[in-house]
């Protein structure tokens, strides 16, 4: 994006928040561009459930609105096919495994639509295409520390798992 803006001579501003679990902080810098004359707004949403508000005002300003990563329903989108992604996924981790192996999925937030789906591909693929069984599931915020901590315990609950899908 950043060659692209010098090449045509757009003045380009990206910001990010913390982490992926910071809607607050990402909700007020979107806020704080849409008070500041932008002319179009690119955004990677942490937080699907917590959009309405800014989307709704840059469609009331006019503003052209687009999502990278994040689908929100009736907005334009780039990214990946996320539920693709999960289901092969499963299918690479069906071609390394035993039959009936158990297997995991820490599955990362539950407010980010490319979680949800990508865990929603993996789980139907396994259902339809695998014999392999999944054991266990858990979802958490995309912190590092918190993330290993769930998956010491998945696998301390669940010895026999042989895959997880993270």
């Amino acid at each position: 994006m950043q060659q692209a803006a010098q090449e045509h001579d757009i003045r380009l501003v990206v910001m990010t928040p913390e982490n992926e679990a910071a809607y607050g902080e990402q909700n007020q810098m979107i806020e704080d561009l849409l008070q500041g004359g932008i002319d179009a707004l690119i955004v990677s949403p942490v937080n699907i459930h917590h959009t309405d508000q800014w989307v709704a005002e840059a469609q009331a300003d006019g503003i052209p609105l687009l999502t990278i990563d994040e689908k929100i329903p009736g907005i334009p989108y780039v990214g990946s096919d996320n539920y693709r992604i999960g289901q092969m996924a499963a299918k690479e981790m069906a071609s390394r495994l035993p039959a009936h192996a158990a297997v995991g999925i820490l599955a990362g937030s539950a407010n980010q639509d490319a979680h949800i789906q990508r865990t929603a591909g993996f789980r139907d693929y396994l259902r339809e295409h695998t014999d392999l069984r999944l054991v266990a599931v858990a979802a958490d915020e995309t912190k590092y520390r918190q993330a290993t901590r769930e998956s010491e315990e998945m696998l301390r609950q669940h010895p026999a798992i042989q895959g997880l899908f993270v």
